[in-house]
């Protein structure tokens, strides 16, 4: 079990004083206990959906979702269209977890701005390297090396497609 650690969580009582820091300790103590789960229980791969095929000219990926080898939660809500690659050497088509922040807000009116959203969003495109060439397995028993990457969906040859077949439970 690499990269584990353990996670705490806010100890409340009357009287006690709300800061950032504790709902922030909150908020990680939830996402992190999540992520575990969804390794150790789910493993890493496609859980639903992330249909890939072609159309002569573009490469087009259905919406679904995936668990990356550090339990996020891959989320495609909708087809994404990419221009086919024109090489004919293998290539990988990837998706990746990623977060945005967004809602900006003035901290004091006349000041700075900050941001108060999170948005959890995922970015597919195509990549010269299999980011899960170092890894063992796909799906239930094997949680990954448990860093966040991008998680590879389909082998691409010119306009050939090499699907993973596997998946997570």
């Amino acid at each position: 079990m690499n990269q584990d650690y353990s996670i705490q969580r806010v100890r409340y009582f009357a009287g006690m004083l709300l800061t950032a820091d504790n709902l922030i300790t909150e908020q990680t103590y939830f996402i992190e206990k999540q992520r575990r789960h969804n390794r150790y229980l789910h493993g890493w791969g496609v859980v639903r959906g992330f249909e890939v095929s072609n159309d002569g000219q573009k490469v087009l990926v259905e919406p679904g979702m995936a668990i990356d080898c550090a339990g996020n939660e891959i989320f495609l809500s909708s087809r994404v269209e990419l221009d086919a690659p024109s090489k004919s050497r293998e290539l990988y088509l990837v998706a990746e977890y990623c977060e945005t922040e967004g809602n900006p807000v003035p901290i004091f009116p006349g000041t700075e701005f900050a941001n108060t959203r999170i948005h959890e969003e995922c970015r597919v495109y195509i990549m010269d390297i299999d980011p899960n060439s170092n890894h063992d397995g796909i799906g239930p028993g094997t949680p990954g090396c448990g860093s966040p990457h991008p998680m590879c969906i389909a082998r691409l040859k010119g306009l050939e497609l090499i699907k993973y077949g596997q998946r997570a439970a």
